[in-house]
């Protein structure tokens, strides 16, 4: 090869420069603003579900991002597959089954932890009451699971993948998808973060292991669903009483 054309391979769609400028360009774009207005939301402003869950103009966000991002991919000539979003499988139901259950279970240890620790209640930035509100309407309860096949495919079916094509070290991108993902959800508050990221990391070997985005994607939207009907809540209730007999 002559140092020519491994100029232009490192300046084509497979090099590393243009590797970097894209992932650095999706990060931009779509994951540090969302970090920022995690930690401003923290600081400066209470919750409020409003936010999170804004029905309609929430399902058109997430679902641009989602075609954007497929977009990106599209151009560089890759393979919807390689990111996990390819053709629906049986196998799919199975995949989703073990991310559903994990990801609860793990929710639940690192609530009855926190509160057996006695470290701060669930509450997030300054006037955060305990718990989520049920949404308002069904418009609003659907809009988490665009927002979850947006999280999905960035976090993992993107972000993993271009990390490991970047760094060839899929542990090392794991990590870093791991800490984008708790941070995004900074806004809940110290427990909720160190959930989130451990959830991350469950969602992150599940995708290691099968590289799939759709699985992922629902059981993350059910989840959602799960943690605003309080089911999370009442489960961590009921375990963090059977642990207190025992403690």
């Amino acid at each position: 090869m002559t140092e020519t054309q491994a100029g232009r391979e490192e300046e084509g769609p497979s090099g590393k420069r243009y590797l970097m400028v894209e992932i650095a360009l999706v990060l931009g774009v779509l994951c540090l603003p969302g970090e920022w207005l995690s930690v401003r939301e923290y600081l400066l402003e209470p919750f409020d579900i409003r936010l999170q869950s804004d029905g309609i103009l929430r399902i058109l966000y997430d679902a641009g991002y989602v075609g954007l991002i497929m977009f990106i991919l599209w151009g560089a000539g890759e393979s919807f597959e390689r990111f996990g979003i390819g053709k629906l499988r049986p196998r799919d139901i199975g995949i989703f089954a073990v991310s559903l259950a994990c990801s609860f279970l793990v929710a639940v240890a690192v609530d009855v932890a926190w509160t057996s620790a006695h470290l701060p209640s669930f509450g997030a930035g300054p006037g955060r009451a305990p718990g989520i509100p049920w949404p308002a309407s069904g418009v609003a309860l659907a809009a988490f699971f665009p927002s979850a096949l947006f999280q999905e495919l960035l976090m993992r079916g993107y972000l993993i993948t271009r990390l490991e094509d970047l760094w060839q070290r899929k542990w090392l991108a794991l990590t870093l998808s791991c800490i984008l993902f708790g941070a995004w959800h900074f806004y809940q508050g110290g427990r909720g973060t160190a959930s989130a990221t451990l959830v991350g990391m469950v969602f992150g070997l599940v995708f290691l292991r099968w590289r799939r985005v759709w699985p992922l994607a629902a059981a993350h939207g059910v989840f959602n669903v799960l943690i605003q009907s309080h089911v999370v809540l009442a489960v961590t209730g009921w375990v963090g009483a059977w642990v207190a007999r025992f403690a």
